[in-house]
Order: structure tokens, then sequence, then C-alpha cells
């Protein structure tokens, strides 16, 4: 939103998976309904993979070939490995929680996710130390409810596939 500016400016290769990431959220909620799980199960693997990148552009590592803007045809293996490790863990996460994200569906996930979505925005344009967790897990949160999503599109795509 318009704090974004207050944080990310020119070419900042922050600004362009922060852009990617809420254009695919903002398309997906907009339009919803009328989106085949095939669409849906693709936006959220996007919305996924830009989180992974705009979580690798914050970390205090510095990782070759992440300065600039993320292109879908050249993938990056260090956002492979993200996203790899991310789903990882939510299968242990998932052990704890019992699959509770079932319980409100796709759009409750996208809830959660845009909430987290509005942490980063929030945190990154005050420049404070957070309250409660770090920045970072706020985008760990991101990528991980992308990865939910596109989970819960894949398997609706299944049921409808002879």
């Amino acid at each position: 939103g318009i704090q974004t500016a207050l944080f990310l400016k020119g070419n900042d290769p922050k600004l362009w998976c922060y852009l990617r990431w809420i254009s695919l959220f903002n398309y997906m909620q907009e339009r919803f309904g009328g989106l085949t799980p095939q669409t849906k199960l693709t936006i959220a693997l996007r919305m996924a993979y830009y989180a992974a990148a705009l979580y690798l552009r914050e970390s205090p590592r510095i990782l070759p070939g992440l300065d600039q803007p993320v292109r879908l045809g050249g993938v990056h293996q260090e956002i492979i490995d993200e996203l790899s490790s991310t789903a990882s863990f939510l299968v242990m996460k998932d052990a704890d929680y019992g699959q509770a994200f079932r319980r409100f569906g796709a759009e409750g996930v996208m809830v959660r996710a845009y909430d987290k979505f509005s942490r980063y925005t929030t945190l990154r344009s005050s420049e404070t130390d957070p309250s409660f967790e770090p920045l970072l897990d706020s985008l760990k949160d991101m990528e991980g409810y992308s990865l939910i999503l596109a989970g819960l599109f894949s398997e609706a795509l299944n049921e409808i596939l002879p």
C-alpha cells in the first residue's frame, strides 16, 4: 500500500518481489470465485516464490544473483531450496496444529497470509524493532501460507481431474 514507498525505493529488488506478491494476492482475492483451481494453484505457487525471494533478500546472508528482479523463467536455486525447506517445516508444524488451516479453507489461509504481509509492511515502514516475533518470521509465514494455498488448490484440482 501507501507505506511501501517509505521503505522500498527505485530499483530495490525487494520492491519487485513485494509488488508481485501483493498484486497476485489482490488478483486472486478479487476474482476468487471465478478462477479455476489450476489458475489458483499457479497464482499461489508464484506467491510462494516471491515470498521466498523477498525472505532471502531480507535475510542477513548475501546470496549471489539475488540483486536483480526475479523472473519466473530464470529460477534461482536458492529460492527453490528455500521453498523446499519451508515445505518440510510445514509438514512438521502441521503435526502440532492438526491441519487447522482446513477449518476455514483457502479464504482463511488468504486472510492469514495477508495479516503477515501487513505486519511486514508496517514493521518495515516504521523501522522499529518488532515487539514479538522477528521481521523475517512474517516473510517466512507469508511463504508458508502461500505454499498451503498451493496445496489446497492442488487437492481441488486433483479432485476434478479424471
